[in-house]
């Protein structure tokens, strides 16, 4: 019986021992695979698991970004003090940076991670082997992008690099290209690269390193499209260079250059800087002159401009010129030029838009209009203002906003009103279409037939493109736009004090993408985002809201 007894006991306390250590386990928490790894937390910190549930990180780390291209991704962890340190792991668990660095950015294409330490000192490691390549010195800056590297000597940096400037550029395998005493404000994308050199002028190289134009007064544009060092692309080059005026060099010696000639009008009682001196001294000012380069730096046309765009769907280019109409005032006037540089229409415009369905928005003579290839007005419309000051892209859209009263009219490129709907605000464009607001305040979106593709009512809302951060801000009580251009793909939309992601473009524009349940949110640079719950603890989540694993919660996070 004793026996009996001792057994049952022995039974007994290993049951509650069970008991115990079962309710002292901590809570396991599996979040989403990413391509044969997912993120596990224990007791809020988070660590790596492969797909069969074997540990391959141990749960050390306040959060684990989303795992990128080049499949690595970044490691925090907060300290005691608040301090907060990053790393770097590879999907088979292997910290291939230290966790104590206060930034890192990966740099996929070449296989690098950029850190910086409290002190602002740059290292940049191999993501392969876990060597650090190189440590920066002062004043050398770091960049890649999928196939090149650059490092930038520069002379100091306040709210930009200051020359002079040096930059050395190598491949993917880091051997050495070529150098060149110029900034590279934009690496090669895909063939050309736009560079700043130490006078201020800027340039365009190629792949190669072979200079293609140098000597431009601004950055060039690409084809018709954006500026170039925003998105670089291949073919034709429109440009502005600048032309020394030799006329000020040679009357120097006879104390006739600008500067003399300055001081004998204010002799004479004239202001020096007033519009009447201005247009006396211009003899002695530098030209500039427009033109289109070809890919190997040969001039299709060349002729006197201070701005150049297109080629547009009517194969136009459009030119700004600038000049006096009289010896006081000074004018700046736009004409339409074709691809050998003969000009078609104008000089007679003081805005000028790009052709689109064989129609182009104009302003002449204080109204605004359309008109045809011959330079014929189209339809009966003219009107005195059109989009917000900061979007004119929309004047090339096949439909147009036109501000009639209080609102605002949606016309066709026939001149023709595509709806009867007065909007409270309009002219910003978004993924390819026209943003409106209606009179309820909800956001719309119209396409080019003048359908509308979305109508959200929201408190506010922001945008983003497909990959890097590009938002769009509206405030409804304050009306004030703030905003970065992009190819943008859904919207974030508040409702009822919860942000949630909609589609804006496509098949399935209007449904959410990600629901209306979160605090704040912000996109991640490698693809992503960050998301915080009403609770107040965060999580990281790919692009249609599945969420990857914990995220760190900052006190200073604004939210």
């Amino acid at each position: 019986m004793k026996r009996i007894m001792l057994c049952a006991l022995a039974l007994l306390l290993a049951l509650s021992a069970f008991a115990a250590s079962a309710e002292a386990a901590p809570e396991r928490v599996l979040y989403a695979d990413q391509g044969g790894v997912r993120v596990f937390a224990e007791d809020g910190r988070a660590g790596l698991m492969d797909s069969a549930g074997n540990v391959l990180l141990p749960a050390e780390y306040d959060g684990i970004e989303p795992f990128g291209e080049g499949g690595c991704a970044v490691l925090h962890r907060l300290e005691a003090s608040g301090r907060e340190t990053k790393g770097v792991v590879r999907r088979d668990g292997t910290v291939v940076v230290p966790c104590e660095w206060q930034v890192v950015e990966i740099c996929p294409g070449v296989g690098l991670a950029e850190c910086w330490n409290d002190f602002g000192d740059q290292h940049i490691y191999d993501l392969a082997t876990g060597e650090e390549w190189k440590t920066l010195g002062p004043n050398v800056s770091f960049d890649a992008d999928e196939k090149y590297i650059y490092l930038l000597t520069y002379g100091s940096a306040d709210f930009g690099f200051n020359p002079p400037f040096h930059t050395d550029v190598c491949d993917a395998d880091r051997q050495p290209l070529f150098s060149v005493d110029a900034w590279f404000v934009r690496g090669f994308g895909p063939d050309y690269a736009i560079l700043q050199y130490d006078d201020g002028t800027w340039g365009v190289m190629d792949a190669s390193g072979r200079t293609v134009v140098d000597g431009l007064c601004e950055p060039p544009v690409m084809d018709g499209h954006s500026w170039a060092y925003e998105e670089p692309r291949t073919g034709d080059i429109c440009c502005v260079r600048r032309v020394k005026n030799p006329l000020s060099g040679l009357l120097k010696p006879f104390k006739l250059d600008r500067r003399h000639m300055a001081w004998y009008l204010s002799l004479l009682g004239v202001d020096p800087k007033g519009d009447l001196a201005e247009a006396l001294l211009g003899v002695y000012d530098d030209g500039r002159m427009c033109g289109v380069v070809d890919p190997d730096g040969n001039a299709r046309f060349e002729i006197p401009g201070v701005a150049i765009y297109g080629p547009d769907d009517a194969g136009l280019y459009r030119v700004k010129i600038c000049g006096y109409d009289n010896i006081t005032q000074s004018t700046d006037l736009w004409c339409y030029v074709d691809a050998a540089g003969e000009t078609v229409l104008g000089p007679k415009y003081s805005d000028a838009y790009a052709f689109v369905d064989g129609t182009a928005v104009v302003q002449e003579g204080g109204r605004w209009r359309l008109i045809d290839a011959a330079g014929d007005p189209v339809g009966a419309l003219d009107w005195a203002w059109g989009p917000d000051v900061w979007s004119l892209d929309a004047l090339e859209l096949p439909v147009i906003p036109i501000q009639e009263g209080d609102g605002y009219r949606i016309i066709d490129r026939r001149g023709n009103y595509v709806t009867d709907e007065v909007f409270r605000s309009a002219g910003t464009t978004f993924g390819g279409r026209l943003m409106l607001t209606d009179r309820d305040g909800s956001l719309c979106l119209m396409d080019g037939a003048g359908n509308i593709t979305l109508r959200a009512p929201a408190e506010e809302w922001s945008f983003y493109d497909g990959d890097a951060e590009a938002i769009w801000i509206l405030r409804a009580s304050a009306e004030e736009w703030s905003f970065y251009d992009g190819d943008a793909v859904a919207v974030w939309i508040l409702r009822d004090g919860l942000w949630g992601r909609m589609a804006a473009t496509g098949e399935r524009a209007g449904e959410w993408l990600i629901p209306p349940a979160y605090a704040g949110h912000d996109r991640l640079d490698d693809g992503g985002f960050y998301l915080k719950k009403p609770d107040g603890t965060a999580v990281y989540a790919d692009e249609s809201g599945a969420e990857l694993g914990p995220a760190p919660v900052y006190a200073d996070d604004g939210w």
